[in-house]
């Protein structure tokens, strides 16, 4: 799985945001905010990592959180973006 083309990640005066470009923008309804997990989570789904590899990148980068934390943080992320329309599916 990975994010689609025409989505961005912009970090705008401490807050991430999630926005559209080109085309998509016309199809998008809201910008979605997020933390700097939620940036770390985007930038490992664009290096096309696997749920495991992310979960194992995120156990590295942020020092005591729980493996159950992280795979419940990280399902709920994916829910999000998958319900934005934002993600290419392995085929």
């Amino acid at each position: 799985m990975k994010i689609k083309d025409g989505y961005s990640l912009k970090n705008v005066a401490g807050t991430y945001m999630i926005v559209p470009l080109g085309d998509n923008f016309v199809d998008f309804t809201s910008v979605i905010t997020t933390n700097e997990t939620g940036a770390f989570l985007w930038e490992c789904l664009n290096s096309q990592k696997t749920k495991e590899e992310i979960c194992d990148a995120v156990m590295s980068e942020f020092e005591g959180a729980s493996r159950e934390i992280v795979e419940r943080d990280l399902n709920r992320f994916i829910e999000e973006l998958d319900k934005n329309n934002m993600l290419e599916k392995d085929s």
